[in-house]
């Protein structure tokens, strides 16, 4: 077992007005997952996130592609890249982290009360053939989410024009098959 802080960085996001949400195409995570889009990314990688402010403290998410990430959370990066992002999810999703939470006017979760968290420590090893196996699942499933939002958009394009009879079912055939 080893103390978090001896795995991980752990560093609060940055403050963001809200009026600066508004444009880009890059996620920004606050306390609750995505909350808006920007146009510069904190980081480009996946990362592990952990929502320190709010009703939802210790919250874990992970991103999934460049996104900006605001002061209602912290990154939780592991400092040896061999120490998979995937096994780390596992570990805090399956630890008692509200345990942790202070506050009573407003539930937050610090840097210093999380870096008492203990985690198991497995051998190089495993964690790499861990990594390797969960790092496809995790593939397959970001395409998968991929594919879900295109067919969402098309289906949010063409289901208005198709009720409203401007689009009939073989154009909209015809549409899909290009969208492919």
């Amino acid at each position: 077992m080893k103390l978090i802080s001896e795995v991980v960085a752990v560093n609060y996001g940055k403050n963001l007005p809200k009026t600066k949400w508004l444009g880009g195409n890059i996620p920004v995570y606050g306390a609750a997952g995505i909350v808006g889009y920007y146009t510069q990314a904190m980081f480009l990688e996946p990362i592990i996130l952990v929502t320190s402010r709010g009703s939802g403290s210790g919250t874990v998410h992970e991103t999934s592609e460049p996104c900006f990430v605001t002061n209602n959370s912290f990154s939780v990066i592991p400092i040896n890249p061999w120490f998979s992002r995937h096994y780390l999810r596992q570990c805090l999703l399956n630890s008692d982290i509200e345990a942790l939470v202070t506050g009573s006017a407003q539930p937050q979760l610090t840097i210093s009360n999380f870096s008492a968290l203990r985690l198991l420590n497995p051998p190089k090893a495993i964690l790499e053939q861990f990594h390797k196996i969960a790092d496809a699942l995790w593939a397959k499933a970001s395409a998968n989410r991929v594919q879900s939002r295109t067919l969402a958009a098309l289906r949010d394009t063409l289901l208005p024009r198709l009720l409203s009879g401007e689009l009939r079912v073989g154009e909209a055939a015809a549409t899909l098959e290009v969208a492919r």
